[in-house]
């Protein structure tokens, strides 16, 4: 993104001033100057605020994605044990999981790149394998099917709703601490409002919906918010 007068953005605002106050010792126009001030600030905050904003999204983005790089690079790892009784169906098994999870990574980072969230994208969507189409997930499934099974033989599954734990596990806890935010706020909106039934219906909801949390087991994808629970 390109902004007007992009040189003088790199100047602190005394280095601006400076600058500006020069300007008027030549000679240059008050109101241009003045103009060239209020647009330069203008831009640092646009640009400011905008840098906040893809930090944002790529902080949300990556719940969605650190799941999917875990599972491309398990993928990844298979497709180096070469010790298999069936190695063709293995392979186009593994050959076209691979090509759907990569596909799949290039989609998403499109969407990144547009500055849409996953919740603006998608509310529905909490794990990376909500993004590949129901038919898709049929096709592969049933080329891993084909493998033939032996005894004490690895047994791959795709499209595994996982997550590390780690990640679970801190994504978990700050879903806990922004529930019980909005549940206070929810707690006094109903103090000063007893008689509005659609702040209480919020509280019960937001009840239920930290117990809901409280039950997610260990690797189960975590929504941003409570609004993306199922319950």
């Amino acid at each position: 993104m390109s902004y007007k007068y992009e040189h003088l953005m790199r100047l602190t605002s005394n280095e601006l001033h400076n600058h500006c106050e020069r300007l008027l010792k030549k000679g240059v126009n008050p109101m241009l100057v003045a103009d060239i001030k209020r647009i330069v600030l203008e831009n640092k905050a646009h640009r400011k605020s905008h840098r906040a904003h893809l930090k944002q999204v790529h902080n949300q983005w990556r719940v969605i994605m650190s799941p999917l790089m875990h599972e491309k690079k398990a993928v990844r790892s298979l497709s180096y044990y070469k010790n298999s009784k069936s190695p063709e169906q293995r392979s186009a098994a593994l050959e076209a999981y691979a090509v759907v999870l990569d596909t799949l990574e290039h989609k998403l980072k499109a969407i990144e790149s547009s500055g849409t969230t996953p919740m603006q994208h998608d509310k529905t969507k909490t794990h990376w394998t909500d993004y590949v189409p129901q038919h898709i997930k049929d096709r592969v499934c049933a080329l891993f099917d084909a493998i033939p099974h032996y005894p004490r033989q690895k047994v791959k599954h795709p499209f595994p709703r996982t997550m590390p734990e780690e990640q679970h596990t801190k994504l978990k806890t700050r879903l806990i601490l922004r529930t019980e935010k909005d549940l206070r706020r929810a707690k006094q909106d109903a103090m000063l409002n007893p008689d509005n039934e659609q702040v209480h219906e919020l509280v019960k909801r937001i009840t239920k919906a930290l117990e809901h949390i409280d039950k997610l087991e260990s690797n189960e994808p975590v929504p941003a918010t409570w609004h993306g629970l199922k319950f």
